[in-house]
């Protein structure tokens, strides 16, 4: 994962695709986001969207996941 992220730095140009963010980056995410995911589940409001595809049918998906309002 860290590989392929810094060779996305390099392929963008975006210079804070380094090692040490992306290990920083990597960090906050277990432990301040990863622990959402199960509150999510317990609360019936987590979605696994699959991010492989196109952008249509990414968003495809996600759309297709947002419940609608009732009518009223």
């Amino acid at each position: 994962l860290i590989t392929r992220l810094i060779k996305r730095g390099q392929d963008s140009g975006r210079t804070d695709d380094n090692e040490e963010t992306i290990k920083k980056r990597l960090s906050v995410y277990h432990l301040q986001t990863a622990p959402l995911i199960d509150w999510y589940k317990k609360e019936s409001k987590y979605r696994h969207i699959q991010g492989n595809g196109n952008m249509d049918e990414i968003t495809a998906e996600i759309v297709s996941n947002i419940p609608m309002p009732p009518k009223g």
